[in-house]
C-alpha cells in the first residue's frame, strides 16, 4: 500500500510557484507494488544511505481539455521514498484550471522546499537526490543556473525511485496526470550506479480503473535514458483517480 503525504490543492490568487509546489504529495514506501509512478525503481531495503539523479527536458503541458474546477499535476524526476518523509527533486507539471505552471520541485525529509528557478518548457533540468546517516540534499540545476537544499539526516530510504512521479495525493488517490506528450531521462543512476546495473524495475502508471496513464519505456543502450510517454489522463475535473 501506497502511504501519501496530504497535499493541498492550489489556491486561487496565491503565488503559483510555492502553492504549486506544495500540492506535490508522494507516496512514499512500496513503489515497485503500486502503480502512482512512471520509470524505474529500486527498492532500498532501508538503506541509511541512498542517492539518485537525472537529466531531464522538461515537456509541454496541454491543459487546455482541463475544466474550470480542474487540476492535474505529476512531477519529473527522482525521489528517495521514506516512511519518515521524502526526499525529491525534479521538474513540477501543473494544469490548475486552463493553466499550465512549471516549476523546480524539491523537498526534504517530507518538508517543501522554496525555489527560486523559472522553468519553462523545453528545458534542460539535471536533478540529484542524496541521503548518508549525516545530511540529506537535493540540487536542481536548470541551464546555467542551480539551487541546492540541504537538511538533516531522515528515515532510512525504503525505495528510490526515477521518473514521472503522481501529485496531490491523498490515500491510494493522486490528481489526475496532465497531458503533457513525453518525458525524456538520460544521465540517469541509482546510487551512483546506471538503472540497468543496480537491476531496477520498468513500471507504467496506471489509475485506479487499471488503465494506463502513462508508460514507461524501455531503457536505451547504456542504461541511463527512457522515455516516459503520456496516453491517458483519468479525468479532466478535480477529482482524484
Amino acid at each position: 500500500m501506497w502511504k501519501a503525504r496530504l497535499g493541498a490543492k492550489a489556491v486561487a490568487g496565491a503565488s503559483s510557484v510555492l502553492v504549486a509546489s506544495a500540492i506535490l504529495g508522494l507516496p512514499s514506501a512500496h513503489a515497485a507494488a503500486t502503480s502512482h509512478i512512471a520509470g524505474y525503481v529500486l527498492p532500498a531495503s532501508a538503506a541509511t544511505t541512498a542517492s539518485a539523479a537525472t537529466t531531464l527536458v522538461v515537456p509541454t503541458l496541454d491543459c487546455a481539455p482541463v475544466q474550470a474546477d480542474g487540476f492535474q499535476a505529476i512531477f519529473a524526476g527522482v525521489a528517495l521514498e521514506s516512511a519518515g518523509g521524502n526526499t525529491n527533486g525534479g521538474a513540477g507539471l501543473e494544469c490548475n484550471k486552463n493553466s499550465a505552471v512549471y516549476f523546480a520541485f524539491a523537498e526534504i525529509n517530507g518538508v517543501v522546499q522554496s525555489s527560486t528557478l523559472t522553468v519553462l518548457p523545453g528545458d534542460t533540468i539535471q536533478v540529484s537526490a542524496s541521503k548518508t546517516p549525516s545530511a540529506t540534499g537535493v540540487v536542481v540545476v536548470d541551464g546555467t543556473t542551480s539551487q541546492s537544499f540541504t537538511g538533516g539526516p531522515g528515515a532510512p530510504v525504503d525505495t528510490v525511485v526515477v521518473g514521472d512521479i503522481a501529485g496531490n495525493c491523498i490515500g491510494l488517490q493522486c490528481s489526475p496526470v496532465p497531458k503533457f506528450g513525453s518525458t525524456a531521462f538520460r544521465n540517469s543512476r541509482i546510487n551512483g550506479r546506471t538503472l540497468a546495473d543496480v537491476g531496477a524495475t520498468r513500471v507504467d502508471f496506471v489509475d485506479a480503473s487499471g488503465r494506463v496513464e502513462i508508460r514507461a519505456h524501455a531503457l536505451h543502450p547504456g542504461g541511463t535514458a527512457f522515455g516516459g510517454q503520456w496516453v491517458r489522463s483519468c479525468g479532466f475535473t478535480a477529482a482524484r483517480c
